[in-house]
């Protein structure tokens, strides 16, 4: 890695090295990057670059296989919330995009269910806020790897899937 790259970073999403130091340690020296967020958060994170939580950015085949994992993945609700809560909290843990992107998926058949039965919304504020903070890491990732407009990532995912309904819950508030 060197400076000016883009890294995914857990939670933060996209980021770009704006600095790399050598950190001395008990026994080793270890690289630590300064980290630019590029979406949704302001500021600076300082990260060791052997950090679990650090990644290289996906590339297209690795996009277009998540994509096609989420399309056949068989979502599972888990109706007790305090469970749900716990593995939406591993999930923001992990750094693995199938995880979130699974997720992203179980939530939004949540949603289309209860649409159907007449509940407008019908999900928790937690539920909501975990599904549009993973849709926009999981955006900004495909946008970032495949260096497209913002606009174009919801055709890519179309062009994939030949779905791109999960963009809708977007508009749910």
């Amino acid at each position: 890695m060197q400076v000016d790259d883009k890294i995914y970073f857990n939670n933060f999403g996209v980021c770009q090295i704006v600095n790399i130091e050598k950190a001395e340690g008990n026994e080793t020296t270890k690289e630590a990057y300064t980290l630019k967020p590029l979406y949704g958060q302001a500021g600076i994170v300082k990260v060791f670059s052997d950090n679990p939580n650090l990644r290289p950015l996906l590339n297209k085949d690795e996009i277009i296989e998540m994509l096609k994992y989420f399309q056949s993945f068989e979502t599972v609700w888990e109706n007790k919330y305090i469970y749900r809560e716990m593995l939406y909290s591993k999930i923001k843990a992990d750094p693995d995009p199938i995880k979130r992107i699974c997720m992203l998926k179980t939530i939004y058949n949540r949603y289309l269910e209860k649409k159907s039965q007449g509940i407008k919304g019908g999900l928790s504020y937690r539920d909501m806020e975990f599904y549009h903070k993973s849709l926009d890491l999981v955006t900004w990732e495909i946008k970032e790897s495949l260096d497209i407009e913002m606009d174009d990532v919801k055709d890519f995912i179309y062009s994939v899937t030949k779905d791109d309904s999960i963009f809708e819950y977007y508009i749910i508030k």
